[in-house]
């Protein structure tokens, strides 16, 4: 039975096909971040590290922690806690020592009795924090804002605070021995019986602070502003005072000794210490001293001062500083100079008669045609001095050094020269002792 489907040509096979792709993977889940130190660095702050330098942790994390976790962080060895939040803590007697806390907000923390030693806190807030009685010694808080602060008892020694802020502060009884202070605002601070020896307190804002009773020795305070502040009682020793402002200060029973008052500003002074006053007078007036007859000024800075042509007899100079000052023709008969600075003093022409100098340095002093007639010279320091037709009759010489002193035509009849030092002394044309007379 023959087939009526029609013809079909040869087809050629169908041409090869690729096989089809492969599934698509499942999309990638993110893999959480291991679990990372609160204070550790990012990855980004890995980038750009030299070789030779190791970057340390950015300091833009400003992380919040409470007392305990500090703590806990620094048992396991951490110390970088820069810009760390503790607002408030409750950090008393805490005790860390190197730490980095710098720029760290403690605005309002407890660190009373805390020994803070060598801790970075530059650029640290600590607002009306409670320091009590703390031990922060070689602890840098320079820049930094502790306005308000109770640092009561506080031991700083060794502190650097240039430029801090510590307005209203309460430092009682603080010790800030060797602390640098420079620029430093202690506008309205309470430092009543601090222990300030050997700050450095150079353009410091003291103004209305109250610095009553407390112990400057030692200390810098040029061109710092002290306007307003209670001074009374304050034992100055060794200061340095030069272009202070005191406008309004007081200044009363200061007991003071080598302090620098040139181009201090105590015109103005509320009330003011009649012998600091003196002082400061001789030193910045440049008047034409005549009558100052039984003047107290000893242990006075008098540097350079012109004294001469002044009634000084009794005047009372023991221990004073008169390096290159000039007491050219005045009298200072019974004057006392025990222990006083004369060295390169000019003292022409004066009369010290009977006067009281022994101890005194007087080295390269100029002391031409003045009169020592029964002065007290004992262990004075002579040395270089002109004494070219001086009168020492009577005078005690005992143990003094006049070493190449110029005694030309000097007069020391009945002077006591036992043990004194003549080595190298121009002795030409003196009156000598019989007892000389006779070597």
């Amino acid at each position: 039975m023959g087939s009526n489907l029609p013809h079909l040509p040869h087809l050629p096979p169908p041409p090869h096909l690729p096989p089809p792709p492969p599934p698509p993977p499942p999309p990638s889940l993110p893999v959480p971040p291991s679990p990372r130190h609160p204070l550790a660095p990012t990855p980004d702050q890995h980038r750009h590290r030299g070789k030779m330098e190791i970057e340390q942790p950015d300091v833009q994390r400003a992380t919040y922690m409470d007392g305990s976790q500090l703590l806990k962080l620094y048992a396991a060895g951490e110390r970088d806690f820069r810009q760390i939040k503790l607002m408030g803590a409750s950090l008393n007697r805490l005790k860390i020592n190197g730490a980095n806390l710098k720029g760290a907000n403690l605005t309002g923390a407890s660190l009373r009795g805390a020994v803070l030693k060598d801790v970075n806190l530059s650029g640290a807030i600590l607002h009306n924090g409670d320091l009590t009685n703390a031990q922060l010694c070689g602890t840098n808080l320079q820049a930094a804002q502790l306005g308000a602060a109770c640092l009561n008892g506080v031991h700083m020694n060794r502190v650097e605070l240039d430029s801090a802020s510590l307005k209203e502060a309460q430092l009682q009884d603080a010790n800030l021995s060797s602390a640098e202070l420079c620029g430093a605002d202690l506008s309205n601070a309470n430092l009543q019986n601090a222990n300030l020896e050997g700050v450095n307190l150079e353009g410091a804002n003291l103004k209305d602070a109250c610095l009553a009773g407390s112990k400057i020795l030692f200390c810098s305070l040029k061109n710092a502003c002290l306007d307003g502040a209670d001074l009374n009682n304050v034992r100055l020793m060794v200061a340095v005072l030069c272009g202070a402002s005191f406008t309004g200060a007081r200044l009363e029973n200061i007991q003071f000794s080598f302090v620098n008052l040139q181009d201090a500003r105590l015109e103005k002074a509320k009330t003011l210490d009649r012998k600091f006053g003196l002082v400061w007078q001789i030193i910045n007036q440049k008047l034409p001293w005549r009558h100052l007859p039984g003047a107290d000024l000893s242990d006075a800075y008098l540097e350079a001062a012109d004294l001469s042509e002044c009634n000084l007899d009794g005047a009372d100079f023991t221990s004073a500083y008169l390096n290159g000052a000039s007491l050219a023709g005045s009298s200072l008969e019974g004057a006392t100079l025990k222990n006083a600075y004369l060295m390169d003093a000019n003292l022409e022409g004066a009369c010290l008669k009977n006067a009281d100098a022994k101890g005194a340095k007087m080295v390269g002093a100029f002391l031409h045609r003045v009169n020592l007639c029964g002065a007290s010279l004992a262990g004075a320091h002579l040395f270089g001095a002109n004494l070219r037709n001086a009168n020492l009759e009577g005078a005690c010489l005992r143990g003094a050094n006049l070493t190449r002193a110029d005694l030309t035509r000097a007069r020391l009849v009945d002077a006591d020269l036992t043990g004194a030092c003549l080595s190298g002394a121009i002795l030409c044309g003196a009156r000598l002792p019989m007892e000389l007379m006779a070597l």
